[in-house]
């Protein structure tokens, strides 16, 4: 009998294999975990609020499942599956309503990222992805209404968890569409499934930043607009909440590009003190926030690295810096450079408690940080240092580091091209003049109106257009001081296409929003700003970063 040829689905779905098998392992370790607490003699508050046949049931489905894909057992894992998520589905919903305030958030993030992996599990079906996703949002609405959740947070999670629904089951039905017929497998070209797995992971994630801007922007004003109410704490709490997402999101896409091999150092010279700049007054005012003062200690040097991985390598050691560091009032973090053994090596030394000798021999191990009980989700995935450590490698360096009582340093080394012996003082945020005005492309509304809001409510007078056309109709009648647009536009129209024509006419500053997250479209992006000269801004957009990009152009 000749074996059934696969859809392109089916292949999809195949190589989305080690994405699966990672997928069902979390969900193993996470119903283990919650039994163990929750039905032993641990001690502790109970994670789970249900007798214990119930998680004990889907424990079970998920280790048969994950049996069957190891082992490529495709029929039964297909079979199996539906059941396994609705059962997670119901779960996951009822404990995010029902539990005590210390699992609540946990639950509720989980239940927030139920459709990013249901895209996965379910990409060989776009019939039981909708299914799941609609008996989801059912869940979880039922979960609100009876556990007395309330209004506001509530609006913001199922609008969000709704958008999530919406653009993984359009992803897939749109993928599905252009490969309905049947292909042959050709098991001589391997890369060809995994150039697919990347670039499905890809187009995903740049569809779901899309409303997580719109979200961070909207969770700053509304921050803004509740100072001095009851409810400010609340409007932190969805600002904080999106922002994680959002490490989570590209903490996932360098992973992938890091295992996918897409990423190639370019090595360059640059001033080492300009370079940084930006960074550093981004986490300056970040910490400033937090009353932690970051010191630099600076020479003005001339280094030979991979700029775009340099400057990601630091932001990182910064951001855990912060995050990881002491919260204590006038607490200090310390980036410096010094000259050791021909090359620059640059050091950032926080205070706080010494890491555990458990953590620190595995610090840069993404898959023993994860399984690791110490490690402390609520600060993060975990992801940072391990992807920080794999560019330093691709930078032919290597982050080591070392801790005590006092605190912990992060070092690395890079090639000197050229060295001089001035200082630079990056330690004081300047004050800055608003009196401009601003030309905002954007077609997605969402991000168009809540961009706008925020620029009028920082004093800029702003001007919108939702394409390339009107924005550049706009400018031709119009006086503007900077340009800020979108980079994919309709009517296959870029932003690049517009700051290319008004740099034609006049070099005023520009910037250029994306959430590309295809490596061939953002060295388009990077290339083309070296040659006419404009700022890229990724999205989700960060206020803080924003603000003083604009104070930087609009000196």
């Amino acid at each position: 009998m000749q074996e059934a040829i696969p859809t392109q689905s089916q292949l999809r779905w195949q190589s989305l294999r080690p994405f699966n098998v990672i997928i069902l392992c979390s969900f193993v370790f996470f119903f283990l975990i919650g039994i163990g607490q929750s039905y032993t003699r641990f001690g502790a508050s109970p994670t789970f609020i249900t007798p214990l046949f119930i998680p004990a049931i889907i424990l079970l489905l998920c280790v048969l499942n994950l049996v069957g894909l190891i082992a490529k057992k495709d029929n039964i894992v297909q079979t199996l599956m539906p059941i396994n998520c609705l059962s997670i589905t119901f779960f996951v919903s009822i404990n995010s309503h029902f539990q005590e305030h210390l699992y609540v958030s946990s639950f509720l993030y989980l239940v927030l990222l139920l459709p990013l992996f249901y895209s996965y599990l379910f990409a060989y079906s776009t019939t039981h992805l909708v299914i799941n996703n609609i008996f989801l949002a059912i869940c979880y609405i039922f979960a609100s209404i009876i556990g007395n959740t309330d209004a506001l947070a509530f609006l913001f999670n199922s609008t969000f968890l709704m958008t999530m629904c919406y653009l993984t089951i359009f992803t897939q039905s749109r993928h599905s569409k252009k490969n309905k017929q049947p292909v042959e497998i050709k098991p001589e070209q391997p890369s060809i499934i995994n150039q697919q797995t990347g670039d499905y992971l890809k187009r995903i994630i740049h569809d779901i930043r899309q409303p997580l801007s719109s979200l961070s922007l909207y969770g700053h004003l509304l921050e803004n607009k509740l100072t001095g109410t009851p409810q400010l704490q609340l409007a932190k709490n969805i600002k904080l909440a999106s922002e994680e997402l959002d490490r989570w999101l590209s903490s996932l896409l360098d992973l992938a590009r890091m295992d996918s091999d897409t990423t190639v150092p370019q090595i360059s010279e640059f001033t080492l003190a300009s370079t940084l700049l930006p960074s550093i007054k981004k986490y300056q005012f970040q910490a400033f926030e937090l009353g932690i003062q970051i010191i630099t200690r600076l020479p003005n040097l001339t280094i030979k690295t991979d700029k775009r991985l340099f400057i990601e390598i630091i932001e990182t050691l910064l951001n855990n810096a912060i995050i990881h560091g002491s919260q204590k009032k006038g607490t200090q973090i310390l980036l410096s450079v010094r000259h050791y053994q021909g090359k620059a090596l640059i050091q950032v030394w926080n205070q706080g408690a010494k890491i555990e000798t458990s953590l620190l021999d595995n610090l840069f191990d993404e898959i023993s940080l994860a399984d690791n009980p110490l490690h402390n989700k609520s600060k993060g995935i975990g992801l940072g240092l391990p992807i920080a450590q794999r560019k330093a490698i691709l930078c032919d360096t290597k982050i080591e580091v070392i801790s005590n009582q006092r605190g912990s340093r992060f070092s690395f080394a890079v090639n000197i091209a050229e060295n001089t012996k001035k200082h630079i003082n990056l330690n004081k945020l300047s004050n800055h003049s608003i009196d401009y005005k601003i030309l905002l492309i954007d077609d997605d509304q969402g991000i168009l109106h809540a961009l706008s809001m925020l620029l009028e409510n920082w004093g800029y007078t702003v001007e919108c257009a939702d394409t390339a056309e009107e924005g550049l109709e706009k400018y031709y009648l119009n006086n503007y001081d900077l340009i800020i647009s979108d980079y994919r536009l309709p009517n296959q129209k870029t932003g690049l296409d517009v700051i290319k024509k008004i740099k034609e006419q006049d070099d005023i500053p520009a910037v250029l929003l994306t959430g590309e997250a295809d490596p061939g479209k953002l060295k388009e992006v990077q290339t083309t700003g070296k040659e006419i000269n404009y700022k890229i801004l990724n999205k989700p957009v960060k206020p803080a970063s924003l603000r003083f990009l604009l104070k930087q152009l609009l000196k």
